[in-house]
């Protein structure tokens, strides 16, 4: 129950900030180039000096030594659920390009960060959040790779495309910070420059999540929820995906603590990356933002039954 309330508390943390987005658009406080301001901000610095100190703090040598196991176990899933991600984005658009380029990051890359990370706190403390982020070492470097070239339009492709795609502040930032990790960068980086990209990563959430609440401000929500794929997406994302990586897990008799981390991570509601790359180049994010807004709710009620039946599976 505890568990419960810790995930229930910060999910209607993020829908509160949601919901302030929304308002301040239908009251008009914000001027019109509100969400380009915004998006341009998280994109190209809050999101960079997030995962900057995330690759700082935890991809040190000794720390993969000791928890080679959670980083062999996290990047297999993580390379798996980008594997499903093609046929499963296919099934769900095949026309468009663009939107079927989300439907894949959003198969491919859960939000852990709304449920997962707070979650593994509420239940073991900083050492399971430390954890946490071992196994979630080859998805960062998945999302911010990969995952932003899904984002980011890039015409018919090709590799020069891709390679212009790659060229990213966000990767960057995940890059700078697992060299300066594995060198040691955290005792001898002056703590003022630390501190200062902890300030820009800490805007992450609040910026994202009112740019989604200004972004959905805009839909027409009737119409827009009136897609059943949408649902049918959400089911995929909040329920299958989790249980079959449960079952894999299982089946392969990992570890207890591997599978409860697969799940707290996987479990995750789709997250804002594809509404805030959306409005930065320009593209539909209509679909995405009304992903969002179905899962986000809904998780706080699957996540705490996924992991109740995750703890008994495993006879934690």
């Amino acid at each position: 129950m505890q568990a419960f309330w810790i995930t229930f508390g910060k999910m209607v943390e993020i829908l509160g900030m949601l919901l302030i987005g929304f308002v301040l658009r239908k009251w008009n406080v914000l001027p019109e180039q509100a969400p380009k301001v915004l998006s341009g901000l998280t994109a190209k610095l809050f999101m960079p000096g997030l995962v900057f100190m995330a690759m700082l703090r935890n991809c040190t040598p000794t720390n993969l030594a000791e928890n080679a196991s959670l980083v062999l176990y996290g990047g297999g899933i993580a390379v798996l659920c980008f594997l499903l991600s093609y046929p499963v984005s296919v099934l769900f658009e095949r026309k468009d390009h663009v939107l079927k380029h989300q439907y894949r990051y959003s198969a491919a890359v859960p939000n852990s960060g709304a449920a997962g990370l707070p979650l593994a706190i509420a239940l073991g403390g900083s050492v399971m959040l430390f954890q946490i982020n071992l196994f979630n070492l080859l998805l960062s470097v998945i999302t911010y790779s990969w995952g932003i070239m899904q984002l980011i339009p890039g015409g018919k492709g090709g590799l020069k495309a891709s390679l212009r795609r790659l060229a990213n502040p966000v990767l960057g930032g995940l890059a700078l910070g697992m060299v300066l990790g594995l060198l040691g960068g955290q005792e001898w980086i002056p703590m003022p420059i630390q501190n200062l990209a902890d300030s820009l990563g800490n805007c992450y959430v609040l910026a994202a999540v009112l740019l989604t609440g200004y972004t959905i401000a805009g839909f027409d929500l009737r119409e827009t929820l009136k897609d059943v794929k949408i649902y049918l997406f959400a089911a995929v994302r909040l329920l299958l995906i989790p249980l079959v990586l449960l079952g894999l897990c299982w089946l392969l008799n990992a570890p207890a603590m591997v599978t409860i981390l697969a799940v707290l991570v996987y479990a995750g509601p789709c997250g804002m990356n594809p509404v805030i790359f959306a409005t930065e180049y320009g593209v539909d994010n209509k679909k995405v933002a009304g992903i969002l807004l179905v899962t986000m709710p809904l998780a706080t009620v699957t996540i705490p039954l996924l992991y109740a039946l995750t703890v008994w599976v495993t006879g934690g």
